[in-house]
């Protein structure tokens, strides 16, 4: 792994050591490296799917890539570990409208997407995602 350039996301949690968890439940890291570092899943998908490296992605954002073969999984056998997302908003009595549409629709899409987001529902989509061949 150490040959390869790795495009990473500027705020994840552990820096340059890419966390895992393999099929029995164990943890794994690895240190990375590269020539990208960015604030943007889309920059970091474009540069990968033009070859400029290894992609550490959400399946939100590669799901389409990966089904139409324009980027394959690499070590499907660990997935990240999981982060939990969260809706902040000041306590009220009463919530506005907007927010509560808000979560609303954040809640719809984590339906939508829970197979990307529950270790424990089969996941199509891989840990990391490399340019196809």
């Amino acid at each position: 792994m150490a040959r390869h350039n790795f495009l990473r996301y500027a705020f994840y949690p552990f820096g340059s050591e890419w966390r895992f968890v393999d099929g029995e439940g164990k943890p794994a890291s690895v240190e990375v490296s590269g020539n990208l570092l960015t604030s943007s899943a889309e920059v970091l998908r474009a540069a990968t799917l033009r070859g400029l490296g290894i992609f550490l992605a959400p399946g939100f954002i590669v799901g389409g890539d990966l089904a139409a073969g324009a980027l394959v999984p690499l070590l499907p056998e660990y997935r990240p570990v999981e982060f939990a997302i969260n809706a902040i908003y000041p306590h009220r009595h009463l919530r506005s409208a907007k927010v509560r549409a808000f979560i609303d629709l954040l809640s719809e899409r984590a339906v939508e997407h829970r197979q990307w987001m529950n270790p424990d529902i089969p996941c199509p989509v891989p840990a990391l995602a490399g340019r196809a061949p």
